[in-house]
């Protein structure tokens, strides 16, 4: 049975604007989530425990545990980078293959008021 907030939801995401901005939202966590979803995996099959990776990095376990079990994070990159270096991983920039999305030509100021003055 949907919860009021299911319903809100569902009503929200009729909208287009919101269901964009939600889309976008949502790439970009499962993005940050897979990429530490292998940072963790890598450390496993390291045979790093949580508390080794953190030593190896200067912190202490608590940051490396909340980064690699928590469902919300945003590491830096810094940090990031010295956990790939700690489980034997090195970071790659890669150039995306899908096509770009398509963009609107902007609207000038002068131009927009052009065009409502000449709608009055």
């Amino acid at each position: 049975m949907p919860t009021s907030f299911d319903r809100y939801f569902e009503r929200q995401m009729e909208k287009p604007a919101f269901a964009k901005a939600y889309a976008k939202a949502r790439a970009e966590i499962d993005s940050v989530d897979q990429f530490i979803r292998a940072l963790d995996e890598a450390r496993a099959a390291a045979h790093l425990s949580k508390a080794e990776v953190a030593r190896r990095i200067g912190t202490s376990p608590v940051v490396v545990r909340r980064l690699l079990t928590q469902t919300s994070v945003n590491p830096s990159f810094q940090l990031v980078s010295k956990l790939a270096q700690a489980v034997g991983l090195r970071l790659v920039l890669e150039q995306d293959v899908r096509p770009a999305p398509a963009r609107k030509a902007p609207v000038r100021r002068r131009e927009a008021r052009a065009s409502a003055a000449a709608a009055r």
